[in-house]
């Protein structure tokens, strides 16, 4: 937007059948799959499975929401369309009308990492820092006040790991809640008001790496709050991951690999090099990983005997193990630390720290009520980073000196 005109860019309108509501006051929604950009090209969201496009549908695709404050009483989104995308509606001064304009937040290359078409998004706190992802463009625009919220997907980390990064608050729903089409419809599934839950009747565990001020606020909140360890047998969740996530995602790619297509992939030491090992995967070994899945399932629903348990949001071993089970967790920011290393006494770049809270599936209200209790006396979640973090004595480094370690196959 600028001058107090609807820039014509990258918007897109609604084919036959949009109606608006009688009031006038709002637009009714209209699915994705109705809606057709100015080319006349369909839109399509990295989890419609009719797409032979790259898209998260092997995963399932959950929500994210990440919290912000609205900028302006002009900028109001009304209705989310689909996976790091939302359709909203601005009521511009100079004009009584709705405007209906779909942005687009950039989401890794083939749901993978924070790398798209060459280039990387970044952590508004720490712009020397890339963003993770895959849900890159959500996290990174909500933490930088680009947009009041934003939406995205998760297979494994998607959503939980940028978020952490970029220091927002995000909640990953129990598996199956949010559909996997493109209008995003979930099963009839009734979930208690978090608004109305009792915390005081709640027994939650803290595992060893718990942050210990939520434990000691939730406490101070009258929250029972236990020492726990969440126990199974299996060896290597992400083995399970590694083996389920990498040959189903080879059978949907199949040909764009044998075309050699995976040699212009902008990393070529993620999905290219996954999809080649998957290639040799012995079949056994896949269905043994399925029955390592079942088993898990089990093992973590009958250890898990507490309401909710708080741990980090960002180990890998326990991100797998969520998004195998299907477990809601919330990621909450818990401090803003001065980053390691700092260039200049004058540095504004900091460091996000979070922490998880978790539930057992389709108790995505305790997570939620948990969460507020501990923001209602805290203002964490409030911070924002600088417009521009650099100091007058500091510069990125190119090639940036943070770098980030591969996913490795733990057999």
């Amino acid at each position: 937007m600028g001058g107090g005109q609807l820039c014509p860019v990258d918007h897109f309108i609604p084919n036959e059948g949009d109606k608006s509501d009688p009031s006038g006051d709002w637009v009714t929604f209209v699915p994705p799959s109705s809606l057709r950009s100015i080319s006349g090209r369909p839109l399509r969201s990295i989890v419609d499975l009719a797409s032979p496009s790259p898209s998260k549908h092997l995963a399932g695709g959950r929500s994210l929401i990440l919290e912000a404050n609205y900028p302006s009483k002009h900028f109001w989104p009304v209705s989310l369309s689909s996976a790091a995308s939302f359709l909203c509606f601005i009521d511009l001064p100079s004009s009584p009308g709705k405007y209906g304009v779909s942005f687009t937040l950039v989401s890794g290359s083939l749901a993978y990492d924070d790398i798209w078409f060459g280039g990387r998004t970044r952590n508004p706190w720490n712009i020397e820092e890339f963003s993770t992802g895959s849900s890159a463009g959500p996290a990174a625009c909500t933490s930088a006040g680009m947009v009041p919220f934003a939406i995205g997907s998760e297979t494994v980390g998607s959503m939980t790991l940028p978020a952490a990064r970029c220091g927002m608050t995000a909640l990953r729903p129990t598996f199956g809640i949010v559909g996997r089409a493109d209008d995003l419809s979930s099963k009839d599934i009734s979930l208690d008001d978090p608004f109305s839950i009792d915390i005081t009747k709640l027994s939650v565990g803290y595992l060893d790496d718990a942050d210990m001020e939520v434990v000691h606020v939730l406490a101070s909140k009258g929250v029972k709050m236990v020492p726990f360890e969440l126990k199974y047998a299996v060896d290597s969740v992400q083995g399970i991951v590694n083996f389920t996530m990498d040959v189903d995602m080879l059978a949907h790619f199949d040909e764009w690999q044998r075309l050699g297509q995976d040699d212009d992939y902008e990393s070529q030491d993620q999905w290219p090099t996954e999809l080649r090992r998957a290639r040799v995967f012995p079949v056994v070994d896949y269905v043994q990983a399925q029955r390592s899945r079942g088993k898990l399932i089990q093992e973590v629903r009958e250890s898990f005997t507490v309401d909710a348990l708080i741990g980090s949001a960002t180990d890998w071993e326990r991100v797998c193990m969520g998004n195998l089970v299907g477990l809601p967790v919330i990621v909450v920011p818990t401090a803003f630390t001065n980053i390691s290393n700092p260039p200049s006494t004058d540095c504004l770049r900091r460091t996000a720290v979070t922490t998880g809270i978790y539930a057992p599936p389709y108790q995505d209200s305790i997570v939620l009520a948990l969460a507020m209790a501990y923001q209602s006396v805290t203002d964490h979640h409030r911070q924002r980073p600088p417009v521009d973090d650099l100091g007058l004595n500091d510069s990125i480094p190119n090639p940036p000196t943070v770098t980030y370690p591969p996913r490795l196959l733990h057999l």
